[in-house]
C-alpha cells in the first residue's frame, strides 16, 4: 500500500524589477547565456566573479542597454570548475547570481 501526500504546484515567478532572471545551462560547461531583465534603460556592468571576490572577467562593461528582457551570450570554457558569481550593477543597484562550471 502506498500513502501520497499533499501535492503543490509553484505558479511561475513575474520578473517585475532589474534582475539576472537566469544563467542556462547551469552548471555551464562551456558557452552560456545569460538573461537578464531590465525594467528601463540603463547603464549595464556585468562581471563573473569568484566565491573569494575576484573579479574573474568584464561580460558587459558599462554598456547602455534598452528596457526589456535580454539574452548576455559568453564562454565559460577558460573558467576552472566552480562556483561563480555574476554581478549585475544597474544604475547603481546590484544584483547577484551564481552558477557552477564543470570541465
Amino acid at each position: 500500500m502506498f500513502a501520497i501526500g499533499a501535492v503543490s504546484v509553484e505558479e511561475p515567478t513575474m520578473i517585475t524589477g532589474n534582475a539576472i532572471a537566469s544563467v542556462s545551462p547551469n552548471p555551464v560547461s562551456d558557452d552560456a547565456t545569460i538573461k537578464i531583465n531590465l525594467t528601463e534603460n540603463a547603464n549595464v556592468n556585468i562581471a563573473i566573479y569568484d566565491l573569494h571576490g575576484a573579479k574573474i572577467i568584464d561580460i558587459v562593461n558599462n554598456d547602455v542597454i534598452a528596457a526589456g528582457t535580454h539574452n548576455i551570450d559568453f564562454n565559460a570554457s577558460n573558467l576552472s570548475s566552480g562556483v561563480y558569481v555574476i554581478r549585475m550593477q544597474v544604475n547603481g543597484t546590484i544584483l547577484v547570481k551564481e552558477f557552477v562550471k564543470v570541465k
